[in-house]
């Protein structure tokens, strides 16, 4: 075993890993009483005032804390859309979406001058690996009074936690084989920091959620693609179930159902082997696979075609105006958002891509704190293995927020747990997950700048795009909004005001 047993349990690095999450799991019934989801069927229309189209529910794509998401077709041009339906208690948040999403769309296209002195509009490149909003409006709930705000985005495949849950399933356990190809983080890492880098140096807007179900994979020739899938695949009926029973004033009980649908993602066009160690050319029926491949090699395949983008701007905000200092899913958190300082921003994001891509590489989280009880809260342990994996800092990153004293004491301790196993990336990647030691060392040098505890250090989106570990993968050039592409890289540009 390469670590010892040691006093307190720890993440997934030192003892069995959690149970993988399942996707397999629908939204909770009681979350369509008032103030809650919509309650959608398939072959409804809604109609859009803006563009005066009705849009028809085809299916149930996926749903999330906030919202459920439905695959829609407008009547008038015929196109596939995805159609997010907002529960009516966070109408505001939606709000502050659309308005952040609106902003992201007019920062996206500005006038540049190319190298030879001509002034075009131009795409800026990684406003692509942003989700774009198509339209928005508000639908009439069941219940009186309430409203529900609803988006239309472009169709898109499986989130990346989809992806990971199929490369599980292909080669039959969490830890062994469990993640997905290097060639293929390269592609991902490389998109979502130039996704992240628009957002933050064009926009000034900080995501704060970035974890594998907000990072959703493009699917290719969108319209024909979805087409294609519908025709092969039959929508799953709903199961009716009784939501709640009401007693009116003349004392008949009168039931309340909702049509609950199983989410049906549109699958990505890999096959399972492209995930571990084949490569993909964009076709859904293309394939060049090296399955029979060694096992501890994981660099194969060519992924460069692949497009992915960043999802759920429901948590964003702008770097200078925060909404709330509880950001961050716990696996993702980085440590300043542990101890809620308030003065963080940009680098938040950086950590949680850190975090992101270990688990994408491994199947397991990088940090999985747990409590004890009557001993420690998930923020000690939280930070105690950050401390194991990144080292010590200094008293002035642990003091400052809101938790600081409850996690150090004066001196810079960990108030609640004293045994720590200090333990290296790439050790950790070679001894517990079997990487080649090649690989571990060239992974972890790539991860390590983002895992710098001092957000002053940490690198940021710019500085990440330009690492040798990614290479050449996954090119995302300036797009011209008329033909042809005006150039290939951001060094051909300077912005114009």
């Amino acid at each position: 075993m390469p670590f010892p047993t040691i006093v307190r349990p720890t993440s997934s690095r030192h003892s069995p890993p959690s149970p993988p999450r399942s996707l397999d799991v629908e939204e909770d019934i009681a979350d369509y009483a008032p103030g809650g989801y919509l309650n959608v069927k398939v072959g409804e229309e809604y109609r859009s005032p803006t563009r005066n189209c009705a849009y028809k529910v085809i299916r149930k794509l996926g749903w999330g804390h906030f919202s459920t998401v439905w695959l829609i077709k407008n009547h008038d041009d015929h196109r596939y859309a995805a159609l997010k339906v907002c529960s009516s208690k966070y109408g505001i948040t939606a709000k502050d979406e659309i308005a952040l999403l609106m902003k992201v769309r007019k920062r996206a296209f500005r006038s540049v001058t190319t190298t030879h002195g001509r002034v075009e509009s131009a795409e800026h490149p990684g406003s692509r690996h942003i989700i774009s909003l198509l339209d928005y409006f508000s639908a009439r709930g069941r219940f009186q009074g309430e409203d529900h705000i609803c988006m239309v985005f472009e169709p898109l495949g499986e989130n990346l936690l989809n992806l990971l849950d199929k490369c599980r399933g292909h080669y039959g356990g969490r830890n062994e084989h469990g993640g997905l190809s290097l060639n293929l983080l390269k592609t991902i890492g490389k998109q979502v920091l130039m996704g992240l880098q628009f957002l933050h140096d064009e926009c000034g807007l900080v995501h704060t959620d970035i974890k594998p179900e907000n990072i959703l994979v493009g699917l290719p020739n969108k319209q024909e693609y979805v087409h294609a899938h519908l025709a092969t695949t039959g929508t799953l009926p709903p199961k009716r179930v009784v939501l709640s029973e009401a007693r009116p004033a003349h004392g008949e009980r009168r039931r309340h159902y909702v049509d609950m649908y199983s989410s049906q993602p549109i699958p990505s066009p890999f096959l399972p082997t492209a995930l571990g160690n084949g490569s993909w050319n964009g076709s859904a029926n293309t394939l060049n696979s090296s399955s029979h491949s060694s096992s501890r090699s994981r660099s194969r395949g060519n992924f460069s075609s692949l497009i992915v983008q960043i999802s759920d701007l429901g948590n964003a905000t702008p770097v200078d105006r925060h909404y709330t200092e509880d950001i961050q899913t716990r696996q993702y958190r980085s440590p300043e958002a542990i101890i809620q300082r308030s003065d963080w921003g940009f680098p938040v994001d950086i950590w949680s891509v850190a975090c992101m891509l270990f688990e994408l590489a491994t199947g397991d989280y990088l940090f999985d704190p747990r409590a004890r009880r009557n001993a420690w809260e998930k923020d000690d342990d939280h930070m105690a293995q950050i401390i194991e994996l990144c080292g010590d800092f200094d008293l002035g990153l642990k003091m400052g927020g809101r938790f600081s004293r409850d996690i150090f004491n004066s001196r810079g301790a960990l108030r609640h747990i004293h045994t720590l196993k200090p333990i290296t990336l790439p050790h950790l990647l070679a001894e517990n997950y079997r990487f080649h030691s090649h690989d571990a060392k060239q992974f972890a040098a790539f991860l390590g700048p983002m895992l710098r505890v001092d957000p002053e250090l940490r690198a940021t989106a710019a500085e990440m795009m330009m690492h040798e570990w990614l290479g050449s993968h996954g090119p995302t050039p300036w797009v011209s909004t008329g033909q042809p592409q005006i150039a290939q890289s951001y060094e051909d540009y300077e912005w114009t005001a």
